[in-house]
C-alpha cells in the first residue's frame, strides 16, 4: 500500500479533505511511522515504508490495527493542537474553541479502548498485560478547609 493512499484515508476519517489542512505532511507521516513501529512491535512483524510504500502488504488483521494505532497518534496530535485553542467574548458575539481539546480527548480515548479490543483478540497474551488496562486522566482533588487549624 503506498502511504499516499493510506494518509487519505486517515484523512477521510477525520474529514480533513479541505483546502486548509488540519495535519501536514511531515505529521502525517510522522503518525504512519510510529503507528507502523507499534504495529510491528505488537504483531512481531517486519513491516517498514520503502520509496512511499510500505513492506509487505499489510494483511487484514494489520492492516486495522494499523488504522487504529494511528488515529491513537493521531489525535493525540490534535488535542495538543487545540490546547491551544481561546475563548472570546465581546458585546453579543462569543468565540469558545476551548472545548475542542476535551473532544480530541474522548476521541482518543475511544481509539485506545478500540486498540485494547483489537490487541487482545489478535495477541491474548496481552490480554493480562497491564498494557490493556486504560487508565483515566487524572481530576483534581478538591479539599475542604476547617477553621480549625
Amino acid at each position: 500500500m503506498q502511504t499516499a493512499d493510506f494518509i487519505a484515508s486517515l484523512k477521510l476519517q477525520i474529514d480533513d479533505t479541505g483546502t486548509s489542512a488540519l495535519l501536514s505532511a511531515d505529521q502525517y507521516s510522522s503518525i504512519i511511522t510510529r503507528s507502523l513501529g507499534k504495529v510491528n512491535g505488537y504483531l512481531s512483524t517486519d513491516y517498514q515504508i520503502v520509496d512511499e510504500s510500505m513492506t509487505p502488504e499489510l494483511d487484514t488483521n494489520a492492516f486495522e490495527l494499523l488504522v487504529v494505532q494511528s488515529m491513537v497518534f493521531l489525535t493525540e496530535i490534535m488535542r495538543a493542537k487545540v490546547a491551544k485553542n481561546f475563548s472570546f467574548k465581546s458585546g453579543d458575539k462569543s468565540i469558545d474553541k476551548t472545548k475542542q481539546a476535551s473532544v480530541w480527548a474522548d476521541l482518543h480515548r475511544d481509539y485506545l479502548n478500540r486498540l485494547h479490543e483489537i490487541l487482545g483478540a489478535m495477541v491474548p497474551h496481552l490480554n493480562d498485560s497491564t498494557f490493556l488496562k486504560v487508565k483515566s486522566y487524572p481530576s483534581p482533588e478538591v479539599f475542604e478547609v476547617s477553621g480549625d487549624l
